[in-house]
């Protein structure tokens, strides 16, 4: 009886043992992830981090190095506002209030990602004078709900 089965039951078999080995991995990645994340100490861990990254936007900024400075920005970003889910300078731009910075913001990620020749020629100083009255404050944790939403619809209905 067990020749009669055929092949059927090896392939239960390694889907079953595919099924466990990716269970595995990403219970493996999921808390590689979470050890990665710092645990929040409350108020006074937040600003401690805030101040380091803050110095390293600084630092970074004046080395000239727009890798740096973007991977500083947006872990001042991600401490300021104590939200692990800022992932690019869109969002870091988005949560200050419009003007220079968003302008700068956008060429240091032109310097990161463009040619090699936008990367040695970019300079951080444009960028850390608009950053500098932001640096010392946490920035707008989100726009207003007026500028984040849609105009309602019917307004005259209610």
């Amino acid at each position: 009886r067990a020749a009669a089965a055929g092949w059927w039951p090896w392939l239960a078999g390694a889907f079953g043992a595919g099924w466990l080995a990716t269970l595995a991995l990403w219970r493996r990645e999921r808390r590689s992830r979470a050890g990665a994340v710092p645990a929040r100490g409350g108020a006074r861990r937040g600003k401690s981090a805030s101040a380091a990254s803050s110095a390293a936007v600084e630092r970074d900024c004046a080395a000239n190095d727009p890798v740096a400075a973007r991977r500083a920005i947006l872990e001042w970003a991600r401490a300021a506002l104590d939200s692990p889910q800022v992932h690019g300078l869109d969002a870091v731009a988005d949560s200050l209030p419009p003007g220079e910075v968003s302008e700068r913001l956008r060429e240091l990620d032109r310097a990161c990602y463009g040619a090699a020749a936008e990367r040695s020629g970019w300079r951080g100083e444009g960028l850390l004078d608009a950053l500098r009255p932001h640096l010392g404050s946490a920035p707008r944790a989100a726009r207003s709900k007026s500028e984040a939403t849609l105009p309602e619809l019917y307004p005259d209905r209610a």
